[in-house]
């Protein structure tokens, strides 16, 4: 499975269960710049409208082992939160051998309910100017394998 089809894999277990998310990361970065800039991975920025335990089953459906990574654990300390992981959930990371791994960066994260806002207002101006009815998945064909490398 390359980049498109595990983003448009993604997209379509989270739209199913109706999660607002935004492309986040290197494959957001290549919406803007000359040359794509390359990146193994997905990472969306993803609101907290259903438990954290729903969004590990989709990367578990995915066949992708998720992992939970604290505020802690991001800014390295402090210990005591970081063992006794009572520090807010940040991000959840699924991995898999062979597989293209996706992060769902959480709105613990301060810029990601701003990512939000802004992705929506983005894909409302575009579809205002465009005439059409906003569905995210059709605005994910940017993905092309030669532009992600």
């Amino acid at each position: 499975m390359n980049l498109s089809e595990s983003l448009e894999q993604i997209s379509k277990e989270l739209l199913a269960l109706n999660v607002e998310f935004a492309v986040a990361g290197g494959l957001a970065a290549s919406l803007y710049r000359d040359q794509p800039r390359l990146t193994d991975d997905v990472d969306l920025a993803v609101a907290f409208s259903v438990p954290v335990v729903k969004l590990e089953a989709i990367l578990t459906k995915l066949e992708l082992s998720p992992t939970r990574v604290s505020e802690a654990q991001l800014k390295g300390g402090p210990k005591h939160l970081v063992k006794g992981k009572l520090s807010p959930i940040a991000i959840l990371v699924g991995r898999a051998k062979d597989k293209i791994g996706i992060d769902l960066l959480l709105p613990n994260l301060s810029w990601v309910e701003t990512a939000l806002k802004r992705a929506v207002l983005a894909l409302e101006m575009s579809a205002y100017r465009e005439g059409v009815p906003i569905n995210p998945l059709t605005y994910l064909p940017f993905l092309q394998d030669e532009a992600v490398g």
